[in-house]
């Protein structure tokens, strides 16, 4: 099942106040209101993301499914809302209306962006808006997120020193950076236990696999990763996107995975789980 550790919550407007109509409302002033939330795939590989409406306290709907191809986008429309949420068809607009909030859950960081056009007397647009939509990382349970036949939990450890390299199911994880270190530690730093990552840490599979899962926390600066095939890059290097001291869940997919690096610039990155699936 895959795991949504990111969460947007767009306000979205599709609505008329109309004085002397139906249409009235107590919450915009006269005009007519449409939103348009974009949603862009940045990354190398299909993600998948999820969509539910909060309309109220106890009005929330139930999620519909989606997913998105490499650079790929999607836009949510004021008629797509009404016809994924309320059954209507594609050429429809809203009568009455309403406003709540689009929440969007996804397996990866995406770009979310509204757009908010105003339309008074005449039809013409009077007022257009574009906002950023602020990312929500969502707190995982301890150990949560690295699943697969092989996974291993490092919060579950006990703080210490390990053998360097440390042997653990299918995985070898080697401090390689600082050099010659004669063991790799398992830390407590802040709220969260894991791995310490040194400044390189370098994980060898014994089996090839053509997907590998991740859940990092750094607490100064982000880490860069990559995954590896014989040697050669699967993919390019990425860099954590998540602040200091929030969980990242990371999924590196591509053919004959055999080994994958953990770069730091400083030597405060835990690595929480790993799983090859």
């Amino acid at each position: 099942m895959a795991q949504f550790s990111f969460q947007y919550a767009a306000k979205f407007l599709c609505i008329s106040n109309i004085p002397g109509t139906s249409q009235t409302t107590t919450s915009v002033v006269p005009g007519s209101y449409q939103t348009v939330v974009n949603i862009h795939n940045p990354h190398y590989e299909t993600i998948d993301y999820r969509m539910k409406l909060a309309l109220g306290d106890t009005n929330i709907s139930k999620f519909v499914p989606g997913r998105l191809r490499p650079d790929g986008m999607t836009r949510v429309t004021c008629n797509r809302i009404l016809r994924e949420f309320f059954g209507g068809p594609d050429d429809v607009d809203f009568i009455h209306g309403t406003e709540g909030f689009l929440v969007i859950e996804s397996t990866h960081s995406l770009d979310v962006v509204a757009v908010y056009t105003a339309v008074g007397e005449g039809g013409r647009v009077q007022s257009i808006d574009v906002e950023t939509v602020k990312e929500r990382c969502l707190e995982l349970p301890a150990g949560g997120g690295c699943h697969g036949e092989n996974a291993v939990n490092f919060e579950a450890e006990a703080p210490g020193p390990r053998p360097n390299p440390w042997e653990i199911s299918d995985f070898s994880f080697s401090l390689t950076h600082p050099a010659n270190q004669a063991n790799v530690f398992v830390e407590t730093i802040a709220t969260h236990t894991g791995l310490n990552c040194g400044e390189l840490l370098d994980i060898k599979l014994g089996t090839p696999v053509n997907s590998v899962q991740m859940r990092l926390v750094h607490h100064s600066e982000p880490a860069w990763y990559v995954a590896t095939s014989n040697g050669a890059p699967v993919a390019p290097a990425q860099q954590m996107v998540n602040p200091p001291g929030v969980p990242e869940m990371v999924t590196i997919v591509g053919a004959n995975i055999d080994a994958v690096q953990i770069r730091s610039p400083e030597n405060e990155v835990l690595l929480l789980c790993f799983a090859a699936g």
